[in-house]
């Protein structure tokens, strides 16, 4: 159920122990504010955990049309989305469904015998707080869980075998990590009157050196962007399309057009 002001609002649900359900008003578009981009900050009802019989509890709040999130707990992160729903609710009690979704599991093998850095998995296309780092493990294996259906990119960042790989989800249950380096960052606009956008970045941009610096690799990739962080503008070499262009921008504006929606996620050219 979920409540309004003169109520409660009732979700049911089937993984109960670690699913919960939140809010979040449909009128506040996503990219107003940053916490407006992850259901366990955007919520107006609460967070309800899924009970052992696929039911929770959220309100009150005002009347009104609202995503109902359903998300799970996994890897020590609570906000993993799983679905989500539109309800519009009256004053008074209201009740609502939201079906999970199925979820799966991968397990990354790491066979350089280096058990330094971390993983990080990304959902293609999807919004970048979803993202999730994981350590390596001392027999250099990872297991990622909870994991909906799609394509994922899998980035190691530190150790011998730095880089990136496209793995699909339920097709691959144990996988062999076979990089290709991470040479460019992919950017994603979402909002076309964002900070990327602005800045003269476009959908699909391939950034590919800073400051006259080729990208090389993961932590240099990283150490560029940390270095030239407290510039006022920055140079970047963009490939567009059979093009390579020069986009002058402010490194922390783009960093916090990032966390807004649109994204620079790492890429091979």
């Amino acid at each position: 159920q979920i409540s309004t002001n003169d109520g409660t609002l009732s979700s049911s649900g089937d993984d109960g122990g670690n699913a919960n359900v939140s809010l979040r008003p449909v009128s506040r578009a996503v990219g107003t504010d940053e916490s407006d981009l992850h259901p366990m900050h955007s919520e107006t009802g609460g967070i309800a955990i899924v009970a052992a019989d696929g039911t929770a509890t959220l309100g009150p709040v005002e009347a009104g049309s609202y995503d109902l999130i359903l998300s799970v707990q996994s890897d020590g992160y609570w906000g993993v989305e799983c679905a989500r729903v539109a309800v519009s609710l009256s004053a008074g009690a209201n009740t609502a469904s939201i079906a999970m979704p199925p979820l799966h599991a991968v397990t990354m093998l790491f066979e350089d015998g280096d058990t330094r850095g971390n993983v990080r998995v990304q959902r293609v296309g999807a919004p970048q707080h979803e993202q999730r780092h994981v350590n390596l493990g001392k027999d250099g294996r990872v297991t990622i869980r909870h994991l909906l259906a799609g394509e994922y990119t899998v980035t190691r960042w530190g150790g011998k075998a730095e880089g990136m790989m496209t793995v699909r989800v339920p097709d691959s249950a144990e996988v062999v990590f076979a990089p290709t380096p991470v040479n460019a960052m992919r950017v994603t606009i979402a909002d076309a009157a964002g900070q990327l956008a602005r800045a003269g970045f476009e959908d699909g941009d391939l950034i590919v050196a800073i400051e006259g610096a080729e990208f090389e690799g993961t932590r240099q990739l990283q150490l560029l962007f940390m270095s030239n962080m407290a510039k006022e503008q920055c140079k970047f070499a963009v490939l567009r399309g059979s093009e390579r262009i020069e986009v002058t921008a402010n490194m922390r504006e783009l960093e916090r057009g990032s966390q807004m929606g649109d994204s620079m996620e790492p890429a091979t050219r």
